[in-house]
């Protein structure tokens, strides 16, 4: 289930059950288990892309980029 701190970021990321019940749980990892492999494919490149922007070093060139626009004025 989707935790109530969690943000719209990770919507693309995780596969959330319809609630906390053993059999809602159940059918959201069934429903992952029957993925073709095109879509695990995909999962996987969406996760691979946001790992690779989400890094602590891509957040510390976009935090430089963004001090160097406002100390430039």
């Amino acid at each position: 289930t989707r935790s109530p701190g969690l943000g719209p970021t990770f919507d693309d990321l995780l596969v959330f059950s319809e609630g906390d019940e053993p059999g809602q749980l159940a059918q959201a990892i069934d429903r992952v288990l029957g993925w073709s492999p095109a879509e695990r494919t995909h999962f996987a490149e969406r996760c691979r892309h946001f790992a690779e922007r989400s890094s602590p070093i891509m957040a510390a060139q976009g935090f430089a980029c963004w001090l160097r626009t406002v100390l430039a004025g």
